[in-house]
């Protein structure tokens, strides 16, 4: 039986747990790993337990693991206190209602496709990246590492997201554009020109406040 450890406890954990049953049935075992201090340490989610970081440290088995934290930041901080461990990979998840062309679509490891997202052609995703429920990715577009785009995201051909950038739910992004490392998109936002500094961007058309 093949198992999986997640790193997270929140709702998006809870999904990627789902999408594992989905995709995998019965035929997978799943932990789900908190901080030494997280008050969900001991309990169970769905079923399955939750450990504490340290205790998955003292595991000497082969670990496949899922960084199911939806700030990108975090899951990078994350990242950095596992990517040494030669115990550690990172498989990707793609859902199995995802629509790609795996052809010329490149996918970097740890990422995490979610169910009924559309993704097209000659498209590259880098390490890390969350593309939640029912997102759109057009043509040509590259997404840097550690991005998250949150559900009904809707990213048009052409267009570049820089490293650890985050999209808010049902935000869109028009063609040929360009957003740098670091921004924040807001729910709703619709963006018609380059982004090109770090911040807060809200409103239609997207707006920098912060």
């Amino acid at each position: 039986m093949r198992k999986f450890f997640i790193f997270g406890t929140k709702g998006f954990a809870k999904e990627v747990e789902f999408m594992l049953f989905e995709n995998y049935g019965l035929n997978v075992e799943v932990v789900f790993v908190a901080a030494d201090n997280d008050e969900d340490v001991g309990s169970k989610i769905n079923g399955r337990y939750v450990i504490s970081e340290q205790e998955f440290q003292k595991t000497n088995e082969k670990k496949e693991c899922f960084i199911a934290v939806g700030n990108p930041i975090v899951r990078k901080k994350i990242y950095d206190k596992l990517k040494d461990d030669e115990n550690i990979s990172f498989p990707n998840l793609v859902h199995k209602s995802a629509i790609l062309d795996s052809r010329p679509v490149e996918i970097g490891e740890g990422s995490i496709i979610c169910s009924n997202t559309s993704i097209t052609t000659n498209i590259r995703i880098g390490k890390f990246v969350h593309v939640n429920l029912n997102c759109t990715i057009g043509h040509d577009t590259i997404i840097e590492d550690f991005v998250t785009c949150s559900p009904a995201s809707n990213i048009s051909g052409n267009v570049k997201i820089g490293q650890s950038a985050y999209l808010g739910t049902n935000c869109i992004i028009i063609e040929k554009k360009t957003i740098a490392a670091n921004v924040t998109i807001g729910a709703g936002c619709v963006v018609v020109k380059d982004l090109l500094e770090s911040g807060t961007y809200v409103g239609m058309p997207a707006k920098k406040i912060k």
